[in-house]
């Protein structure tokens, strides 16, 4: 019998908007990032620090920000040892390999994700979850 965490994980509110899922879908009440995801960590190699920032560049804009900064951080160490790592002895063992491809789901990084995300129209570039903290009611969320 399923509990209170069965079933697959909610995405972030951020995301489901960029996707465009209907507006009853929409966690009005999800905590909300006081900050930016910001610069790497100091302990961080030069090679970690240029994947930090080759990561953050090819996220959505509004998927990421300060509390993200764990699994943003392990996404980035897994890709700079996929990247420098994979043909060594060392490689990659298949279970990093298995919370790569799922943290790259959670950031939105996937060829599956990437087909479900929607394009606004407008000339001006809209921040989704600027859209959903200015709604006052959830069918005031623009898609």
């Amino acid at each position: 019998m399923g509990g209170v965490n069965s079933g697959r994980k909610p995405e972030p509110t951020a995301l489901k908007a960029i996707k465009g899922v209907r507006k009853s879908r929409i966690n009005r009440q999800e905590p909300r990032p006081t900050g930016k995801l910001g610069d790497p960590p100091e302990e961080f190699t030069e090679q970690e620090r240029a994947m930090w920032f080759e990561t953050a560049g090819e996220l959505c804009p509004g998927v990421a920000a300060n509390s993200d900064r764990v699994g943003f951080e392990l996404l980035v160490r897994l890709r700079t040892k996929l990247r420098h790592e994979f043909n060594t002895k060392a490689g990659m063992s298949g279970a990093e390999m298995a919370q790569l491809v799922n943290l790259c789901g959670r950031f939105g990084l996937t060829p599956a994700d990437r087909a479900r995300l929607q394009v606004a129209d407008s000339d001006k570039p809209q921040d989704p979850l600027e859209t959903v903290r200015s709604a006052r009611t959830s069918n005031e969320i623009v898609q």
